[in-house]
């Protein structure tokens, strides 16, 4: 696992099904902000997890309370966070406590057919700025659409976060409203993005 980064590292466990399967018990404790998850993780050694994937699991519950954080900060929000890998033009799946696994999926088929770049989160990654959607009258968000009609989700976001000057991620905010963010708005959530940058960067160098 040494000498990779963050990016490489979540993409090498993003159709990990032991992983899935085991968010799908963790986030619903992670999501009611139980205080003892990290006794749970370590009790999951012992049922057969390997240690890599035991820092895997560590990190997304890490990466989910920065999520929690932001939907505190948002009303009506769901959080995401998605790592993007430059050279490839895709985008692989960090964490989300509460949106169900399965919304997610389809960001393989996103990969698989090239069409990152039309989502909402490749228009941010290319403007390296935020950019807010409503997804039902935005002609371009018919990809968002596929995991925001039974969610209720009706707007979204994309923050993009970085490491030094260069891209790493993007945070998804869906909304079940459709309230354009002000000017303040943005630019407090462009300072927590930013101080989660540093929290991504202090435990991405203990797990890679």
């Amino acid at each position: 696992m040494k000498n990779k980064n963050i990016v490489v590292f979540m993409r090498e466990y993003s159709s990990n099904k032991k992983i899935k399967e085991l968010l799908k018990k963790i986030n619903p404790l992670l999501a009611k902000k139980e205080n003892n998850l990290r006794i749970h993780l370590e009790a999951l050694i012992n049922n057969g997890i390997t240690e890599e994937e035991f820092m895997v699991l560590d990190a997304k519950v890490k990466l989910g309370k920065l999520c929690l954080d932001l939907e505190e900060f948002i009303p009506n929000s769901f959080a995401t966070i998605l790592f993007y890998v430059k050279e490839e033009n895709k985008i692989y799946h960090g964490a989300a406590p509460n949106i169900p696994l399965q919304y997610f999926e389809f960001f393989q088929d996103i990969n698989d057919k090239q069409l990152f770049h039309e989502m909402i989160c490749g228009r941010a990654i290319a403007s390296r700025d935020i950019v807010y959607s409503e997804i039902f009258s935005d002609p371009q968000c018919i990809h968002e659409r596929r995991i925001s009609l039974e969610r209720g989700f009706q707007s979204v976001w994309s923050v993009p976060f970085f490491k030094n000057d260069s891209i790493i991620g993007t945070f998804a905010i869906y909304q079940t409203i459709k309230k354009k963010p002000s000017r303040n708005q943005i630019e407090q959530v462009k300072q927590k993005v930013s101080e989660y940058q540093d929290e991504i960067y202090r435990f991405s160098n203990n797990i890679v």
